[in-house]
Protein backbone atom coordinates (compact mmCIF):
# COMPACT_ATOMS: atom_id res chain seq x y z
CA UNK A 1 0.00 0.00 0.00
CA UNK A 2 3.19 2.28 0.70
CA UNK A 3 4.30 1.76 -2.54
CA UNK A 4 0.89 2.43 -4.09
CA UNK A 5 0.30 5.41 -2.26
CA UNK A 6 3.98 7.34 -3.43
CA UNK A 7 2.97 6.12 -6.72
CA UNK A 8 0.16 8.45 -6.44
CA UNK A 9 1.83 11.14 -4.90
CA UNK A 10 4.23 10.87 -7.62
CA UNK A 11 1.79 11.38 -10.80
CA UNK A 12 -0.21 14.34 -8.40
CA UNK A 13 2.84 16.15 -8.11
CA UNK A 14 3.80 15.47 -11.84
CA UNK A 15 0.18 16.37 -12.73
CA UNK A 16 0.23 19.51 -10.57
CA UNK A 17 3.76 20.64 -11.65
CA UNK A 18 2.86 20.32 -15.51
CA UNK A 19 -0.57 21.90 -15.16
CA UNK A 20 0.31 25.27 -13.30
CA UNK A 21 3.28 25.80 -15.94
CA UNK A 22 1.29 26.52 -19.30
CA UNK A 23 3.37 27.69 -21.87
CA UNK A 24 2.55 31.55 -22.14
CA UNK A 25 1.90 31.88 -26.36
CA UNK A 26 0.65 34.32 -28.73
CA UNK A 27 -1.15 33.53 -31.97
CA UNK A 28 -1.88 35.71 -35.38
CA UNK A 29 -2.06 35.25 -38.95
CA UNK A 30 -1.18 37.62 -41.54
CA UNK A 31 -2.78 38.50 -44.64
CA UNK A 32 -0.82 35.87 -46.60
CA UNK A 33 -2.17 33.00 -44.49
CA UNK A 34 1.36 32.76 -42.31
CA UNK A 35 0.36 31.53 -39.16
CA UNK A 36 2.42 32.70 -36.84
CA UNK A 37 3.19 31.49 -33.03
CA UNK A 38 5.20 33.20 -30.39
CA UNK A 39 6.36 31.83 -26.85
CA UNK A 40 8.27 34.58 -24.80
CA UNK A 41 10.87 32.87 -23.24
CA UNK A 42 13.67 35.22 -20.85
CA UNK A 43 15.68 32.48 -19.54
CA UNK A 44 18.54 32.50 -21.77
CA UNK A 45 19.72 35.12 -24.02
CA UNK A 46 18.76 32.82 -27.45
CA UNK A 47 15.94 32.75 -29.86
CA UNK A 48 15.13 29.73 -32.04
CA UNK A 49 13.18 30.46 -35.25
CA UNK A 50 11.42 27.75 -36.77
CA UNK A 51 9.58 27.21 -39.67
CA UNK A 52 7.51 24.55 -40.66
CA UNK A 53 6.12 23.94 -44.01
CA UNK A 54 3.32 21.21 -44.57
CA UNK A 55 4.98 19.08 -46.89
CA UNK A 56 6.58 15.44 -47.01
CA UNK A 57 7.52 12.84 -48.54
CA UNK A 58 3.25 12.13 -49.10
CA UNK A 59 2.91 15.17 -50.95
CA UNK A 60 5.35 13.95 -53.65
CA UNK A 61 4.37 13.86 -57.46
CA UNK A 62 4.77 9.95 -59.06
CA UNK A 63 7.91 9.42 -60.25
CA UNK A 64 9.26 11.99 -57.76
CA UNK A 65 9.61 10.18 -54.38
CA UNK A 66 12.32 11.93 -52.26
CA UNK A 67 11.44 15.12 -53.57
CA UNK A 68 10.80 16.46 -50.26
CA UNK A 69 13.79 15.83 -48.38
CA UNK A 70 15.81 16.27 -51.82
CA UNK A 71 14.17 20.39 -51.67
CA UNK A 72 15.19 20.53 -47.57
CA UNK A 73 18.86 20.37 -49.29
CA UNK A 74 18.67 22.40 -51.69
CA UNK A 75 16.56 25.72 -49.51
CA UNK A 76 20.68 26.13 -47.94
CA UNK A 77 21.93 26.51 -51.38
CA UNK A 78 20.85 30.07 -51.82
CA UNK A 79 18.13 32.68 -53.15
CA UNK A 80 18.77 35.53 -55.21
CA UNK A 81 20.18 37.27 -52.79
CA UNK A 82 21.83 34.98 -50.93
CA UNK A 83 24.91 33.26 -52.68
CA UNK A 84 25.32 29.18 -52.21
CA UNK A 85 26.84 28.27 -49.00
CA UNK A 86 26.19 31.12 -47.67
CA UNK A 87 22.81 30.55 -45.94
CA UNK A 88 24.68 28.49 -43.34
CA UNK A 89 27.94 31.38 -42.99
CA UNK A 90 25.43 34.11 -42.39
CA UNK A 91 24.21 32.05 -39.04
CA UNK A 92 27.55 30.29 -38.17
CA UNK A 93 28.97 34.24 -38.02
CA UNK A 94 26.25 35.48 -35.85
CA UNK A 95 27.25 32.57 -32.99
CA UNK A 96 24.06 30.24 -34.13
CA UNK A 97 23.42 26.84 -35.61
CA UNK A 98 20.64 25.99 -37.75
CA UNK A 99 19.56 22.50 -38.99
CA UNK A 100 16.29 21.33 -40.73
CA UNK A 101 14.42 17.59 -41.35
CA UNK A 102 11.62 16.07 -43.34
CA UNK A 103 9.66 13.67 -43.03
CA UNK A 104 5.94 12.12 -44.47
CA UNK A 105 3.99 15.15 -43.45
CA UNK A 106 6.23 18.11 -43.18
CA UNK A 107 9.30 19.69 -43.42
CA UNK A 108 11.18 21.95 -41.11
CA UNK A 109 13.82 24.58 -40.43
CA UNK A 110 14.93 25.93 -37.69
CA UNK A 111 17.57 28.49 -37.00
CA UNK A 112 19.15 28.91 -32.89
CA UNK A 113 21.04 32.40 -32.46
CA UNK A 114 21.38 35.06 -29.85
CA UNK A 115 18.33 37.06 -29.37
CA UNK A 116 20.25 40.11 -30.63
CA UNK A 117 20.23 38.58 -34.22
CA UNK A 118 16.32 37.43 -34.27
CA UNK A 119 16.30 39.92 -37.27
CA UNK A 120 18.92 38.12 -38.87
CA UNK A 121 17.42 35.05 -39.43
CA UNK A 122 13.69 36.52 -40.30
CA UNK A 123 15.32 38.29 -43.42
CA UNK A 124 16.97 35.02 -44.00
CA UNK A 125 13.46 32.15 -43.83
CA UNK A 126 11.85 35.07 -45.43
CA UNK A 127 13.93 35.50 -48.36
CA UNK A 128 14.30 32.36 -49.00
CA UNK A 129 10.66 31.85 -48.74
CA UNK A 130 10.06 34.84 -51.08
CA UNK A 131 13.57 34.33 -53.63
CA UNK A 132 14.66 30.75 -53.59
CA UNK A 133 16.94 30.50 -56.61
CA UNK A 134 17.83 26.91 -57.32
CA UNK A 135 20.92 26.73 -59.56
CA UNK A 136 22.11 23.71 -61.92
CA UNK A 137 25.39 23.03 -59.59
CA UNK A 138 23.28 22.92 -56.45
CA UNK A 139 20.70 20.62 -58.02
CA UNK A 140 23.08 18.07 -59.20
CA UNK A 141 25.01 17.89 -55.96
CA UNK A 142 22.27 17.78 -53.63
CA UNK A 143 21.37 14.91 -56.00
CA UNK A 144 24.76 13.37 -54.81
CA UNK A 145 24.22 14.04 -51.56
CA UNK A 146 20.91 12.64 -50.83
CA UNK A 147 21.92 9.39 -53.10
CA UNK A 148 25.32 9.05 -50.93
CA UNK A 149 22.91 9.55 -47.55
CA UNK A 150 20.61 7.06 -48.89
CA UNK A 151 23.76 4.62 -49.27
CA UNK A 152 25.17 5.30 -45.77
CA UNK A 153 21.80 5.83 -43.48
CA UNK A 154 19.77 2.85 -45.42
CA UNK A 155 21.59 0.49 -47.77
CA UNK A 156 24.80 0.02 -46.06
CA UNK A 157 23.17 -0.20 -42.34
CA UNK A 158 22.90 -3.44 -41.05
CA UNK A 159 19.02 -4.00 -41.04
CA UNK A 160 19.06 -0.22 -42.60
CA UNK A 161 16.24 -1.10 -44.95
CA UNK A 162 14.12 -2.33 -41.96
CA UNK A 163 11.68 0.86 -42.55
CA UNK A 164 11.38 1.33 -46.61
CA UNK A 165 10.26 -2.50 -46.52
CA UNK A 166 8.23 -1.85 -43.67
CA UNK A 167 6.42 1.10 -45.48
CA UNK A 168 6.34 -0.76 -48.84
CA UNK A 169 4.36 -3.57 -47.41
CA UNK A 170 1.74 -1.97 -44.36
CA UNK A 171 0.80 0.73 -47.37
CA UNK A 172 -0.43 -0.44 -50.29
CA UNK A 173 -2.50 2.47 -51.36
CA UNK A 174 -1.69 5.63 -49.36
CA UNK A 175 1.77 7.56 -50.26
CA UNK A 176 3.28 6.74 -46.33
CA UNK A 177 4.57 3.83 -48.95
CA UNK A 178 6.83 5.74 -50.23
CA UNK A 179 10.19 6.46 -48.57
CA UNK A 180 11.15 9.58 -47.22
CA UNK A 181 14.51 9.32 -48.81
CA UNK A 182 13.68 8.00 -51.83
CA UNK A 183 14.40 6.15 -54.44
CA UNK A 184 18.13 6.84 -56.81
CA UNK A 185 16.30 7.00 -59.99
CA UNK A 186 13.48 9.49 -59.21
CA UNK A 187 15.89 11.49 -57.88
CA UNK A 188 18.29 11.61 -61.00
CA UNK A 189 15.16 12.56 -62.61
CA UNK A 190 14.14 15.72 -60.81
CA UNK A 191 14.42 18.49 -63.29
CA UNK A 192 14.86 22.73 -62.29
CA UNK A 193 11.17 22.69 -63.90
CA UNK A 194 10.01 20.07 -61.15
CA UNK A 195 11.89 22.24 -58.46
CA UNK A 196 10.16 25.06 -59.89
CA UNK A 197 6.79 23.62 -59.36
CA UNK A 198 7.48 22.26 -56.27
CA UNK A 199 8.35 25.46 -55.00
CA UNK A 200 5.45 27.50 -56.27
CA UNK A 201 3.04 24.95 -54.53
CA UNK A 202 4.40 23.56 -51.37
CA UNK A 203 6.98 27.26 -49.94
CA UNK A 204 4.10 29.62 -49.77
CA UNK A 205 3.09 31.54 -46.52
CA UNK A 206 -0.57 29.97 -46.46
CA UNK A 207 1.05 26.36 -46.90
CA UNK A 208 3.90 27.43 -43.52
CA UNK A 209 3.86 27.99 -39.68
CA UNK A 210 6.14 30.44 -38.39
CA UNK A 211 7.30 30.03 -34.63
CA UNK A 212 9.45 32.28 -32.76
CA UNK A 213 10.33 30.85 -28.98
CA UNK A 214 12.63 32.64 -27.05
CA UNK A 215 14.14 36.13 -25.27
CA UNK A 216 11.84 38.28 -27.18
CA UNK A 217 9.34 41.25 -26.77
CA UNK A 218 6.19 40.36 -28.58
CA UNK A 219 4.99 43.38 -30.05
CA UNK A 220 8.56 44.03 -31.61
CA UNK A 221 8.40 40.98 -32.62
CA UNK A 222 5.09 40.82 -34.50
CA UNK A 223 6.13 43.99 -36.54
CA UNK A 224 9.20 42.47 -37.35
CA UNK A 225 7.32 38.88 -38.73
CA UNK A 226 4.75 41.77 -40.90
CA UNK A 227 7.66 43.46 -41.92
CA UNK A 228 9.64 40.47 -43.17
CA UNK A 229 6.72 37.92 -44.48
CA UNK A 230 4.20 40.23 -44.98
CA UNK A 231 4.75 41.14 -48.44
CA UNK A 232 4.93 37.85 -49.35
CA UNK A 233 1.78 36.78 -51.85
CA UNK A 234 -0.17 34.18 -51.13
CA UNK A 235 0.68 30.30 -53.40
CA UNK A 236 -1.85 30.16 -56.06
CA UNK A 237 -1.42 26.69 -56.57
CA UNK A 238 -4.24 23.92 -55.09
CA UNK A 239 -2.81 21.81 -52.42
CA UNK A 240 -4.08 18.21 -52.61
CA UNK A 241 -4.82 16.74 -49.19
CA UNK A 242 -7.10 14.11 -50.35
CA UNK A 243 -5.35 11.16 -50.01
CA UNK A 244 -5.93 7.50 -50.48
CA UNK A 245 -7.20 5.94 -47.51
CA UNK A 246 -5.74 2.60 -46.53
CA UNK A 247 -7.62 -0.17 -46.59
CA UNK A 248 -8.59 -2.21 -43.63
CA UNK A 249 -5.95 -4.55 -43.21
CA UNK A 250 -7.64 -8.45 -43.09
CA UNK A 251 -4.84 -10.67 -43.76
CA UNK A 252 -1.32 -10.76 -42.50
CA UNK A 253 1.37 -10.17 -44.82
CA UNK A 254 4.72 -11.77 -44.27
CA UNK A 255 7.92 -10.85 -46.03
CA UNK A 256 11.64 -12.55 -45.89
CA UNK A 257 14.68 -10.12 -46.40
CA UNK A 258 18.64 -11.98 -46.04
CA UNK A 259 21.17 -8.63 -45.30
CA UNK A 260 24.67 -8.73 -44.66
CA UNK A 261 23.91 -9.45 -40.94
CA UNK A 262 25.07 -11.09 -38.04
CA UNK A 263 21.62 -12.14 -36.24
CA UNK A 264 17.63 -13.01 -37.33
CA UNK A 265 15.48 -9.79 -36.50
CA UNK A 266 11.78 -9.56 -36.71
CA UNK A 267 10.17 -6.66 -36.92
CA UNK A 268 6.31 -5.99 -36.93
CA UNK A 269 3.76 -3.31 -37.81
CA UNK A 270 0.19 -3.36 -37.13
CA UNK A 271 -2.59 0.13 -38.48
CA UNK A 272 -3.36 2.69 -36.21
CA UNK A 273 -5.66 5.66 -35.97
CA UNK A 274 -3.89 9.32 -36.72
CA UNK A 275 -2.44 12.14 -34.70
CA UNK A 276 -5.48 13.20 -31.62
CA UNK A 277 -7.53 10.14 -32.52
CA UNK A 278 -9.13 9.28 -28.84
CA UNK A 279 -7.11 6.01 -29.08
CA UNK A 280 -3.53 7.35 -29.70
CA UNK A 281 -3.06 8.23 -26.15
CA UNK A 282 -4.03 4.83 -24.64
CA UNK A 283 -1.33 3.35 -28.19
CA UNK A 284 1.65 5.83 -26.98
CA UNK A 285 1.20 4.72 -23.19
CA UNK A 286 0.98 0.61 -23.94
CA UNK A 287 3.93 1.39 -26.70
CA UNK A 288 5.53 2.83 -23.39
CA UNK A 289 4.38 -0.49 -20.77
CA UNK A 290 5.88 -2.83 -23.49
CA UNK A 291 9.58 -0.99 -23.98
CA UNK A 292 10.05 2.20 -22.55
CA UNK A 293 12.95 1.30 -20.45
CA UNK A 294 14.93 -1.36 -19.09
CA UNK A 295 12.24 -2.73 -16.74
CA UNK A 296 9.28 -2.40 -19.79
CA UNK A 297 7.95 -5.82 -20.29
CA UNK A 298 9.61 -6.55 -23.87
CA UNK A 299 13.21 -5.24 -22.60
CA UNK A 300 12.74 -6.78 -18.98
CA UNK A 301 12.16 -9.99 -20.83
CA UNK A 302 13.87 -10.85 -23.61
CA UNK A 303 16.96 -8.67 -23.40
CA UNK A 304 17.59 -8.74 -19.11
CA UNK A 305 15.53 -11.93 -17.92
CA UNK A 306 15.93 -14.53 -20.88
CA UNK A 307 18.59 -12.81 -23.21
CA UNK A 308 17.89 -14.33 -26.37
CA UNK A 309 17.63 -10.66 -28.47
CA UNK A 310 20.01 -7.80 -28.24
CA UNK A 311 17.50 -5.37 -28.87
CA UNK A 312 13.45 -5.18 -28.35
CA UNK A 313 11.05 -2.53 -28.69
CA UNK A 314 8.37 -0.71 -30.11
CA UNK A 315 6.88 2.89 -30.79
CA UNK A 316 3.56 3.91 -31.91
CA UNK A 317 4.18 5.87 -35.29
CA UNK A 318 1.77 8.47 -34.85
CA UNK A 319 1.17 10.73 -38.21
CA UNK A 320 -1.36 13.10 -39.86
CA UNK A 321 -3.09 10.37 -41.23
CA UNK A 322 -3.43 6.52 -39.56
CA UNK A 323 0.07 5.33 -39.20
CA UNK A 324 1.36 2.00 -37.54
CA UNK A 325 2.74 0.72 -34.18
CA UNK A 326 5.65 -1.12 -34.79
CA UNK A 327 8.01 -3.77 -33.08
CA UNK A 328 11.37 -4.29 -33.35
CA UNK A 329 13.62 -7.20 -32.31
CA UNK A 330 17.23 -8.67 -33.05
CA UNK A 331 18.43 -12.10 -31.86
CA UNK A 332 21.42 -12.94 -29.40
CA UNK A 333 22.09 -15.76 -31.25
CA UNK A 334 20.13 -18.11 -29.73
CA UNK A 335 16.37 -17.35 -31.08
CA UNK A 336 15.41 -17.67 -34.63
CA UNK A 337 13.16 -14.94 -36.28
CA UNK A 338 9.64 -16.97 -35.95
CA UNK A 339 10.87 -17.53 -31.85
CA UNK A 340 11.17 -13.60 -31.04
CA UNK A 341 8.06 -13.16 -33.18
CA UNK A 342 6.07 -15.89 -30.91
CA UNK A 343 7.38 -13.80 -27.33
CA UNK A 344 6.43 -10.67 -28.64
CA UNK A 345 2.77 -12.56 -29.48
CA UNK A 346 2.99 -13.83 -25.94
CA UNK A 347 3.31 -10.32 -24.47
CA UNK A 348 0.56 -9.00 -26.36
CA UNK A 349 -1.77 -11.41 -25.51
CA UNK A 350 -1.00 -11.05 -21.96
CA UNK A 351 -2.49 -7.32 -22.66
CA UNK A 352 -5.03 -8.50 -24.08
CA UNK A 353 -6.32 -11.12 -21.50
CA UNK A 354 -5.28 -9.28 -18.14
CA UNK A 355 -4.47 -5.65 -18.96
CA UNK A 356 -2.43 -3.77 -16.67
CA UNK A 357 -2.39 -3.06 -13.08
CA UNK A 358 -2.94 0.48 -11.96
CA UNK A 359 0.42 0.56 -10.34
CA UNK A 360 2.09 -0.18 -13.87
CA UNK A 361 0.44 2.38 -15.49
CA UNK A 362 0.72 5.10 -12.96
CA UNK A 363 4.80 4.54 -13.38
CA UNK A 364 4.66 4.64 -17.16
CA UNK A 365 2.80 8.28 -17.18
CA UNK A 366 5.52 9.66 -14.58
CA UNK A 367 7.63 8.84 -16.67
CA UNK A 368 5.99 9.93 -20.40
CA UNK A 369 5.05 13.30 -18.04
CA UNK A 370 8.85 13.77 -17.04
CA UNK A 371 9.83 13.48 -20.11
CA UNK A 372 8.07 15.70 -21.86
CA UNK A 373 7.93 18.13 -19.87
CA UNK A 374 12.03 17.77 -19.86
CA UNK A 375 11.66 18.00 -23.47
CA UNK A 376 10.18 21.21 -23.41
CA UNK A 377 12.08 22.86 -21.17
CA UNK A 378 14.55 23.52 -24.41
CA UNK A 379 13.85 26.18 -26.60
CA UNK A 380 14.40 24.55 -29.69
CA UNK A 381 12.67 21.52 -29.10
CA UNK A 382 9.48 23.64 -27.46
CA UNK A 383 9.46 25.44 -30.99
CA UNK A 384 9.43 22.25 -33.04
CA UNK A 385 6.67 20.60 -31.00
CA UNK A 386 4.76 23.75 -31.31
CA UNK A 387 5.05 24.27 -35.25
CA UNK A 388 4.50 20.59 -35.67
CA UNK A 389 0.92 21.39 -33.08
CA UNK A 390 -0.28 23.92 -35.05
CA UNK A 391 0.49 22.76 -38.46
CA UNK A 392 -0.83 19.25 -38.15
CA UNK A 393 -3.68 19.28 -35.28
CA UNK A 394 -4.10 23.27 -36.06
CA UNK A 395 -4.02 23.82 -32.38
CA UNK A 396 -0.92 25.41 -30.60
CA UNK A 397 -1.95 24.97 -27.73
CA UNK A 398 -2.11 21.51 -27.24
CA UNK A 399 1.31 21.90 -25.92
CA UNK A 400 -0.31 23.07 -22.25
CA UNK A 401 -3.57 20.69 -22.48
CA UNK A 402 -2.51 17.39 -24.47
CA UNK A 403 -0.67 15.99 -21.63
CA UNK A 404 -4.20 15.86 -19.56
CA UNK A 405 -4.98 13.41 -22.08
CA UNK A 406 -2.55 10.80 -21.54
CA UNK A 407 -3.18 11.33 -17.66
CA UNK A 408 -6.68 10.23 -18.41
CA UNK A 409 -6.59 6.78 -19.75
CA UNK A 410 -7.19 3.94 -18.00
CA UNK A 411 -5.92 0.41 -17.30
CA UNK A 412 -9.40 -0.38 -19.39
CA UNK A 413 -8.47 2.07 -22.21
CA UNK A 414 -5.04 -0.41 -22.38
CA UNK A 415 -6.76 -3.69 -22.50
CA UNK A 416 -9.06 -2.19 -25.26
CA UNK A 417 -6.75 -0.82 -27.69
CA UNK A 418 -4.52 -3.84 -27.17
CA UNK A 419 -7.41 -5.73 -28.53
CA UNK A 420 -8.67 -3.21 -31.10
CA UNK A 421 -5.59 -3.09 -32.91
CA UNK A 422 -2.89 -5.48 -31.93
CA UNK A 423 -4.48 -8.69 -33.91
CA UNK A 424 -2.38 -10.60 -36.39
CA UNK A 425 -4.63 -9.68 -39.02
CA UNK A 426 -3.79 -6.24 -39.14
CA UNK A 427 -0.49 -7.21 -39.60
CA UNK A 428 2.88 -7.36 -41.79
CA UNK A 429 6.16 -9.57 -40.67
CA UNK A 430 9.54 -8.67 -41.87
CA UNK A 431 11.93 -11.38 -41.61
CA UNK A 432 15.57 -10.25 -41.49
CA UNK A 433 18.02 -13.64 -41.89
CA UNK A 434 21.80 -13.71 -42.49
CA UNK A 435 23.14 -13.98 -45.99
CA UNK A 436 24.25 -17.59 -46.66
CA UNK A 437 28.14 -17.31 -47.09
CA UNK A 438 30.16 -20.32 -48.23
Amino acid sequence: MKKILFLFLVFYVLSSFGQSNKIELYEFTLENGLNVVLNPDKTSPIVVVDICYHVGSKNEYDKRNGFAHLFEHLMFDGSTNVDRGDFDKYIYSAGGDDNAFTNEDVTNYFDILPSNQLELALWLESDRMLQFAVRDISLKVQKGVVKEERKQSYENQPYGTVQINLAETAYTTHPYKWPVIGYAQDIDAATLKDVKDFFETFYVPNNATLVIVGDIDVQKTKELVKKYFGNIPRGKKEINRNFPKEPPRTKQMRRLFTDKIMFDGVFMAYHIPELGHEDSYALELLANILSSGKSSRLYERMVYQDQVALEASCYADLREDPGLFIFSSISSGKLKAHELENIIYEEIEKIQTNGVPEEELIKVKNKFESNFIYKLEMPYQRAVQLALYKTLQKDANLINTEIEKYLKVTPQDIQKVAKKYLQKENSVVLHYKPEQTN
